[in-house]
């Protein structure tokens, strides 16, 4: 048996509406009267539109943030970028951060902080999170120590 297209909706329309046509009405519009059936949602081709839930923005991701133990570095080397390694430029190394990241550090004990841009691969000591240069040790205070407990958060 053959039926034409149109000839089917017109059948689909016509038949009762299953137990769970409330359910998507309840929960798939903010006013149920104004809900078309979904038999009627068929034929006419206008399904209602879903609700947007409540929570956080998709569009603002959360910045990645991480304490830490930072190191600095001072020997002159090629970056992984592949620019020559600049003692005195605020540059930092982080293992997975994309180049070119700017990161403001903070030194927890002082308060002091510095923006970064990562251009080189480390620390690979355990237990470190970012290989400072010279110069941004020096900013931060912690360049005759060796070491200090950091905050990155990313800034861009």
């Amino acid at each position: 048996m053959h039926i034409k297209p149109l000839a089917a909706i017109a059948i689909l329309a016509s038949l009762p509406q299953p137990a769970g046509a409330q359910y998507y009405e309840r929960h798939w519009n903010t006013s149920v009267a104004a809900a078309p059936s979904p038999a009627s949602a068929i034929v006419t081709g206008a399904l209602p539109a879903p609700t947007t839930p409540a929570g956080p923005s998709l569009t603002q991701p959360k910045l990645h943030a991480l304490d830490g133990i930072a190191s600095y570095y001072w020997q002159g080397q090629t970056t992984a970028s592949g620019e020559p390694f600049d003692r005195n430029a605020l540059t930092a190394a982080h293992r997975t951060l994309p180049m070119n990241t700017r990161v403001k550090v903070t030194h927890v004990q002082s308060g002091r902080s510095v923006v970064v841009r990562i251009n080189d691969r480390g620390p690979f000591k355990p237990g470190r999170v970012v290989d400072l240069s010279d110069r941004a040790a020096e900013i931060l205070g912690f360049k005759a120590r060796g070491l200090a407990r950091v905050r990155l958060e990313v800034v861009r």
